[in-house]
């Protein structure tokens, strides 16, 4: 799913693999989990979030369920018997693959929180963006000024916002 991070949007085999990991989650509408971008289908990270952590639950319950019925079992005979190292064994292969489970559940959440954080910080002005954007327009009407091209309309606007007055007689500048 490394596409997700990608400007060009999910392929078509990512979205099928999303809508079947989800699968199971009724009552939800997954074609939410989707939107449209001009670059393709992208990921709606909220929705994603949500229902990662609805599976989550799901599926840490019926471990709980599981460990608590196997645990129940394994204390319901002897201690030194066959059946007990037996369900002593499920009890820890069950405890194993759902802490598997949880490292996987919590390395997803953290890569859609880094996600998210990214497209918020590509969304908001950097520090130092409008300093950049005025630089670029002042090295333009450098040039200008070098031509004599001083008589422009965003010659003179330009000048006026330099001016340290803040008002222009672009003249001046």
């Amino acid at each position: 799913m490394s596409e997700i991070d990608s400007a060009t949007g999910v392929t078509m085999e990512t979205m099928q693999e999303l809508n079947k990991q989800f699968s199971d989650l009724e009552g939800h509408d997954l074609s939410t989990l989707f939107y449209r971008t001009p670059e393709g289908m992208d990921v709606n990270v909220d929705r994603m979030r949500e229902f990662t952590q609805l599976e989550y639950d799901s599926v840490n319950s019926a471990f709980e369920r599981q460990i608590a019925n196997l645990t129940k079992l394994r204390d319901g005979v002897d201690q030194g018997s066959d059946a007990w190292s037996t369900y002593n064994e499920q009890l820890t292969k069950v405890k194993n693959e759902q802490a598997m489970f949880f490292a996987e559940y919590k390395q997803q959440m953290e890569s859609m929180s880094l996600y998210s954080q990214l497209t918020a910080a590509e969304s908001t002005e950097n520090q130092g963006a409008r300093y950049e954007a005025v630089q670029g327009r002042f090295e333009n009407m450098k040039k200008a000024f070098d031509e004599g091209r001083t008589g422009t309309d965003e010659f003179k606007a330009f000048a006026s916002y330099l001016n340290t007055y803040g008002v222009g007689d672009w003249r001046t500048f």
